[in-house]
C-alpha cells in the first residue's frame, strides 16, 4: 500500500485519532484531542483489505505487526500481546461503536487505568505506564496500515507507540465507527500499551 501525503490526495477518507498517557502508581494523565487525519490508499498488498467480521483477529494481529515493525525500526524492544490490556482494549472499542462516543473516558466517567485495572493487569504493580491510542476511520482507512500509518504522523500517538517504557500491547478492533447510521460502516481501534514493574 502507498499512503500519498495529503495535499497530492486524489481520494480522500476520514480518519480520527486520540491518544492518552498514564503513568506511575499515582497516575498523571495528559489527554490529547482528537485529531482529524486524511489517507489515500494505493497498491493491493494484504495491509489494504478492510476489516470484516471474518478478519478481525486477523486485523488486531496486523495492527500489532505495524506497531512492532515500527518499533524495531527504531531499535526499540518489540511489544507483546497481552490478554489482559486486549480485554480493556477490545471492551472500550466495542462499548464506544455500540454507545457512539469516541473518547478515552465513558460516558460514566470511568477513564483508561480504570477500565486496565478491572483485567487485573495492574494488581500486583508497584509501578507502571500505560498508553492508549484510538482510532475509527471508513473505507481504505479502516485498515490496519492506514491506522497505524495515520498514528505515526501524530505527536502525541507516535510518542504512545515508541514509547521505550512499554513492553506489551492489547488491541480491539470493532467493526463500525462511533456516530455512523450503518452500524458496519469503517472499522474501531483501540491500542492498550503498558509495563508494570512488581
Amino acid at each position: 500500500m502507498r499512503f500519498v501525503a495529503m495535499q497530492h490526495a486524489t481520494a480522500v477518507r476520514r480518519l480520527a485519532l486520540i491518544a492518552l498517557l498514564s503513568l506511575g502508581a499515582a497516575a498523571t494523565v495528559l489527554p490529547a484531542p482528537a485529531v482529524a487525519s486524511r489517507c489515500v490508499a494505493g497498491g493491493s498488498d494484504g495491509s489494504a483489505i478492510a476489516p470484516t467480521a471474518d478478519t478481525l483477529r486477523e486485523t488486531t494481529m496486523s495492527v500489532l505487526h505495524e506497531i512492532n515493525s515500527e518499533r524495531v525500526a527504531r531499535e526499540l524492544v518489540p511489544l507483546s500481546p497481552d490478554p489482559r490490556l486486549r480485554q480493556a482494549a477490545h471492551g472500550h472499542t466495542r462499548d464506544m461503536v455500540r454507545r457512539a462516543f469516541f473518547s478515552h473516558v465513558t460516558p460514566e466517567g470511568r477513564g483508561m487505568t480504570a477500565r486496565v485495572r478491572t483485567t487485573g493487569y495492574l494488581r500486583t504493580a508497584t509501578a507502571w505506564a500505560l498508553g492508549e491510542m484510538l482510532a475509527w476511520g471508513d473505507g481504505w482507512c479502516s485498515t490496519p496500515a492506514a491506522v497505524v500509518a495515520a498514528w505515526m504522523r501524530s505527536q502525541s500517538h507516535r510518542r504512545v507507540m515508541l514509547g521505550r517504557r512499554y513492553r506489551e500491547i492489547g488491541v480491539g478492533v470493532e467493526l463500525g465507527i462511533p456516530f455512523a447510521a450503518s452500524p458496519l460502516s469503517g472499522a474501531t481501534y483501540t491500542a492498550d500499551l503498558g509495563s508494570v514493574r512488581p
